[in-house]
């Protein structure tokens, strides 16, 4: 039964690592993709002479396969691109609120964090004002569609509203 137990906890330990790995190549602007059979893939390609091209598979197993040499990505998109991938999210969040539908805006503003969560430290090294005003948007949203045990119709779309009017104005700072 130890054996057993040790060989379970080796496996998470490796498992674990595997997934810092690919967590620290995609922060690094790497690009992931999930295949079949919860492999994941990060591969890039160095933008300067002193950088190879490679990749990395991450398998379920625990398992890594790199190839080339070091895995590095080609420039990452800007802030503002970003944050034009991320808007749809909040448009479909303003839209479901104007319907009463509070639990598909929740769903659609979740997916919009998710996606923010994954650059806004960019935005904050760009401009950090940008920054602030975004996420004191976010707070007006998460304070009536969140954290609100009842979401209220005009409140949360306002907020939601408000969150897109400040990411429009915020993303000229960023193209600067």
């Amino acid at each position: 039964m130890t054996g057993r137990i040790d060989r379970v906890l080796r496996r998470g330990v490796s498992v674990l690592g595997v997934a810092m790995l690919a967590g620290t190549l995609i922060l690094a602007g790497c690009q992931a993709e999930q295949r079949p059979g919860g492999t994941v893939s990060v591969s890039g390609t160095g933008n300067s002479a002193t950088q190879a091209s490679g990749s990395a598979s991450v398998s379920g197993t625990g398992s890594v396969t790199a190839a080339g040499g070091i895995a590095s990505a080609s420039p990452a998109e800007t802030p503002a691109q970003q944050l034009d991938e991320a808007v749809p999210e909040v448009d479909k969040a303003i839209g479901a609120a104007e319907s009463g539908d509070m639990a598909t805006a929740r769903k659609e503003y979740d997916e919009f964090h998710e996606k923010w969560e994954t650059f806004e430290d960019g935005v904050k090294a760009k401009s950090k004002e940008a920054y602030t005003a975004i996420e004191e948007a976010i707070d007006g949203v998460k304070a009536e569609l969140v954290t609100a045990t009842e979401p209220a119709k005009e409140p949360t779309v306002s907020a939601l509203k408000k969150l897109r009017q400040v990411i429009d104005e915020q993303k000229a700072k960023l193209n600067s």
